[in-house]
């Protein structure tokens, strides 16, 4: 799950997307059925990211990591995958 924010003019904005398997779904406003339209736009910075276990359960989640940055996100991301 991830939270992001950014400025539409002098509006804040933010949303929290779900990605699952490549697709991203808003959990906040309507998600466009065009995978090929961006979620987020290209303005939004990411707040933070949860990594949930699968099958996700919206009352109770298991969560396998909470409010990483992008930056730890990505270096945790890329020693799962060397481990592959």
């Amino acid at each position: 799950m991830v939270s992001a924010s950014w400025q539409d003019g002098a509006t804040p904005l933010e949303d929290v997307i779900l990605i699952f398997k490549g697709f991203s779904s808003s959990l906040m406003q309507p998600t466009n059925p065009d995978p090929d339209v961006p979620v987020l736009p290209p303005q939004a910075k990411i707040v933070s990211i949860d990594r949930l276990a699968s099958p996700y359960t919206p009352e109770h989640p298991t969560y396998l990591d909470q409010n990483l940055s992008w930056a730890s996100f990505q270096v945790a991301y890329l020693k799962e995958i060397e481990a592959i």
